[in-house]
């Protein structure tokens, strides 16, 4: 065998046509979903917001008003007490019965209509899609708060000093209306300010999952 024949390469050799490794395919880009409102693992904000809507209803049947006069309590009434009208408050002056501190002795209409309101805002937040669902509910939610707000902190303390003045009687002749009234306390209970601080946290949770939707 020539020199030239030894150095010429071997064509049919398994070497020379052996293909080349491919590359790993790159891996699956995951998108998160738009209608989750951020989270992981099926955890996300407007979950927890559904949460805390359900919550606030919930504690409607913790105390959220006490009504009491000379250090004697006349009165616990819960948010469920106030949207009935099932309470009567006793008058340990007179010994006489009322209802509790609502206009026309019935249902107190502005925890009625917040009740219906934070239901409203958890059906609109599965009934409606993405940004009007979640703007509705906030707007649902802000009128509940307000509502609740005006009611327990504002009226109800009026019309209490109000009733317990008017139906106090001859029991309390020789005694000046204006120092009867400064002697009823009215006192808001931890209920009333767990039901508020839920409805405000799930408006938060509700505006953060709003920022992550992107706008369609």
């Amino acid at each position: 065998m020539s020199d030239s024949d030894r150095g010429a390469p071997d064509v049919g050799s398994g070497a020379a046509t052996e293909p080349m490794p491919s590359a790993p395919p790159p891996p699956p880009v995951i998108r998160p979903d738009p209608n989750a409102g951020g989270g992981i693992a099926g955890f996300s904000l407007a979950n927890v917001a559904r949460a805390l809507k359900v919550a606030a209803l919930l504690l409607f049947l913790l105390p959220w008003v006490t009504v009491s006069c000379a250090e004697q309590t006349l009165v616990s009434m819960s948010g469920l007490d106030l949207a009935t009208g099932s309470v009567t408050v006793h008058n340990p002056m007179t010994g006489e019965t009322a209802h509790p501190p609502s206009d026309g002795n019935g249902p107190d209409m502005p925890v009625v209509v917040a009740a219906i309101l934070i239901v409203l805002a958890l059906v609109l937040s599965f009934v409606l899609r993405r940004r009007v669902g979640a703007l509705a509910s906030i707007g649902a939610l802000a009128g509940a708060a307000a509502l609740i707000g005006y009611s327990v902190l504002y009226r109800i303390p009026a019309k209490a000093r109000e009733d317990v003045t008017q139906q106090s009687g001859p029991a309390t002749q020789g005694v000046d209306q204006a120092q009867l009234a400064q002697m009823i306390r009215v006192e808001t209970e931890l209920g009333f300010w767990l039901t508020l601080a839920a409805i405000i946290g799930a408006i938060v949770l509700t505006w953060m999952s709003l920022r992550r939707v992107p706008p369609t």
